[in-house]
């Protein structure tokens, strides 16, 4: 089914950048099937690989992958990665994260983000965006992805 839609170019129009083909990945259980499918899905990247070695990727998940095991698959893979980035999950990060923000944040008028954090020898990119509806504060999101040379935001 996938080279088929490859084929007749139908998920064109869903890059990223105009260059990276998206994967999501929910560990929230808003998607569940009957049946486990495989051990885990993230072992499937080996099969991605081997099938589509030139695939450009980009991995979307929640922040329960937002670990040293997903970045490590990444790196390996050649892929890139936008992951929901919670406090709770890597604290080290998250906390000077919060430090840094303070001294030297770049900001716009909906986005804060922090370039090139430090992180178990790789840099990381940090955004933050609070969403606002009816004129109200709703929630904070933070996302992390790696470092590029041309800043990605």
């Amino acid at each position: 089914m996938i080279k088929t839609l490859f084929k007749k170019r139908s998920l064109e129009h869903y890059k990223l950048l105009d260059k990276y083909w998206t994967i999501a990945i929910d560990g929230t259980g808003v998607f569940t099937f009957n049946e486990r499918h495989c051990e885990h899905c993230l072992k499937k990247s080996i099969e991605i690989k081997k099938k589509y070695p030139r695939l450009p990727v980009c991995l979307l998940g929640d922040s329960l992958y937002s670990c040293e095991p997903i970045f490590q698959i990444c790196n390996k893979n050649k892929w890139k990665y936008l992951i929901r980035f919670k406090e709770v999950r890597i604290k080290t990060l998250w906390s000077e994260f919060e430090q840094l923000k303070k001294i030297e944040a770049n900001k716009s008028e909906q986005y804060l983000w922090v370039n090139e954090i430090s992180y178990n020898e790789r840099f990381l990119n940090i955004l933050e965006t609070t969403v606002i509806s009816d004129g109200k504060e709703k929630n904070c999101f933070c996302y992390g992805s790696q470092y590029y040379k041309k800043k990605c935001f």
